[in-house]
């Protein structure tokens, strides 16, 4: 082989080449004129491929006898940027005609599809374990064994739904994403602290990362409810600085009161590569500038308070539950958010889209919104990054659901992570009809 193989684990491994169905006696070069396309691997080993070092990477090799095949093809180096791609595939995407016009992903053919899946080369490293602890919308918790699933809090209420604690994700299966848009003019942090504005590709995981509040505090502290600050909030820690950027176990927000609970992102946390591949930005966290927002909260609405420098506190200080005395901000320097209320409104598709973005009301009448929305999950509600002004308390965040509402901080909601991707990152340039599906997800350059 021209190229080095490098092992994360124990065991022998054989490869076998293919050009398209024809196999290869020998791995390609770099300059015959193919590229790599993809790799699979027996015995639970997976294979990625370093197009700069020309070589692939083996990891979890635990077995003898392992075998790695890897297909080349002529066209498989052909990579532009995201939004070539994106430009190249209009009837799933659309204009949001706000000041930025962003193009955002509304579902195959303006319907609510599944062709906007990516991967970015995240992986399992262990098994995953789900188990509910609702037993009314199905919020879950994420372990690493059956036996942590059932004694942790994640076990109380699956017999309810006729469910075990099940082994839902195993060692080595990618973690997807999904693009929400191509989102222009975002700042993006320099070394030296400064900004420059970029056209961004932003994704969100596929599925949550389990259910956690939003922020936490004390009993004297907003009444035990959490503060409304994302540059503070818990979760903002959890994504950015503790338990799933590390990739590690740890104790994460859980309900009022300060109260942790165990977490474990070992197996689902960020890798050091996929963390590369993040742009560190600078969010808005501005939010609707009024308490009595009602029915006004339209996508636009949303979109103009979240880069307004309104604040999520304008309640009575004095009150139980605004008395927090922390400092309010607007922008947020970071890689990991949630998405906007306004993300999740523009994702709606469909016939129903124009009445949909035109109304706060996703309920009334004939119009089903929530339906031809992507981004809505029908089993949970799914926390945003973005305070709810109320009058009385200094606590609300939106999340989303069949509708845009607001909860207490410390409720625990689903956790979707949000980020954006570096503008050098590359994504292969296919013409297939499903490329994008969740069994066929978008491809970035340098993963298999």
């Amino acid at each position: 082989m021209e190229g080095t193989v490098q092992y994360e684990g124990s065991g022998d491994v054989f490869f076998a080449f293919y050009n398209g169905n024809d196999q290869l006696t020998e791995m390609p070069k770099k300059d015959s004129g193919l590229g790599f396309n993809y790799g699979e691997c027996n015995n639970g080993a997976s294979v990625a491929w370093n197009n700069n070092l020309w070589a692939p990477t083996v990891t979890n090799l635990t077995k003898t006898k392992t075998k790695c095949t890897l297909y080349f093809s002529t066209n498989a180096n052909s990579y532009s940027s995201i939004e070539e791609i994106v430009n190249n595939n209009l009837s799933r995407f659309e204009y949001d005609k706000t000041k930025d016009n962003n193009l955002r992903y509304v579902g195959y053919d303006g319907y609510n599809g599944n062709n906007n899946y990516i991967d970015i080369g995240d992986r399992y490293s262990g098994d995953v374990y789900r188990g509910y602890y609702t037993s009314g919308n199905r919020l879950y918790r994420e372990y690493s064994t059956i036996s942590d699933c059932y004694s942790g809090d994640g076990g109380k209420y699956t017999t309810y739904y006729n469910y075990d604690c099940s082994k839902v994700h195993s060692a080595g299966d990618k973690i997807l994403w999904r693009i929400i848009g191509v989102m222009n003019n975002v700042p993006v942090v320099d070394e030296s602290g400064g900004t420059h504005l970029e056209s961004l590709i932003k994704i969100i995981r596929a599925d949550s990362i389990g259910a956690w509040s939003w922020d936490s505090s004390a009993s004297g502290v907003n009444y035990g409810e959490g503060v409304n600050e994302w540059s503070q909030a818990d979760i903002m820690t959890t994504l950015n600085y503790g338990a799933y950027w590390d990739k590690s176990s740890g104790l994460c927000y859980s309900d009022l009161y300060d109260k942790q609970i165990a977490c474990d992102f070992t197996s689902s946390g960020l890798t050091e590569s996929v963390k590369d591949k993040l742009a560190k930005v600078r969010w808005n966290i501005g939010t609707v500038g009024e308490a009595n927002y009602g029915d006004k909260i339209t996508a636009s609405y949303l979109y103009e308070g979240e880069r307004s420098n309104n604040h999520g506190k304008i309640c009575n200080t004095s009150g139980y539950y605004c008395n927090d005395g922390v400092s309010r901000k607007t922008t947020w320097d970071g890689y990991i958010g949630l998405m906007y209320p306004s993300d999740y409104r523009y994702a709606v598709g469909g016939t129903a889209r124009y009445g949909c973005l035109t109304t706060g009301s996703w309920n009334a009448g004939a119009l089903t919104c929530h339906t031809n929305d992507w981004l809505y999950d029908g089993n949970q509600d799914q926390w945003t990054m973005t305070a709810a002004p109320n009058s009385s308390d200094a606590t609300n965040v939106f999340y989303v659901s069949t509708s845009v509402g607001s909860d207490y901080a410390s409720t625990a909601y689903a956790v979707r992570p949000v980020a954006y991707l570096k503008s050098s990152v590359k994504i292969q340039n296919k013409t297939d009809s499903n490329y994008g599906s969740s069994s066929k997800p978008f491809l970035i350059e340098g993963v298999s």
